[in-house]
């Protein structure tokens, strides 16, 4: 998905190369799509559009964007399935997946 709006696809990243359509929402900064190997029903990944290791490489209005997008999902989840809880957690700097994302799962 990076590589649609920034320069070629990452081979070894697999949202570079995902389909567009398992994007459920969108913001200027960031994609929300179904987790492909979920640990609970509704498991979200949010991921920014640029392409970094470290959410911390974003700029604030980036980092923004991302959270923006993180609260809409977690909305979204909290009205379809009414969980008791849910699970944020971002995975930065990940050296076996080359970029950050974050997950919203529903408990």
């Amino acid at each position: 998905m990076c590589a649609g709006w920034y320069s070629a696809a990452l081979d070894n990243c697999p949202f570079c190369t995902m389909s567009p359509d398992r994007v459920t929402l969108e913001n200027q900064h960031a994609l929300a799509f179904h987790d492909a190997y979920p640990i609970g029903r509704g498991h979200t990944l949010v991921i920014q559009r640029a392409h970094v290791e470290s959410v911390f490489d974003l700029g604030p209005a980036e980092q923004a964007g991302v959270w923006d997008l993180v609260a809409q999902v977690r909305a979204r989840l909290a009205q379809a399935s009414s969980p008791d809880d849910f699970t944020i957690g971002v995975n930065d700097d990940v050296r076996t997946l080359p970029q950050a994302h974050t997950h919203v799962i529903p408990r």
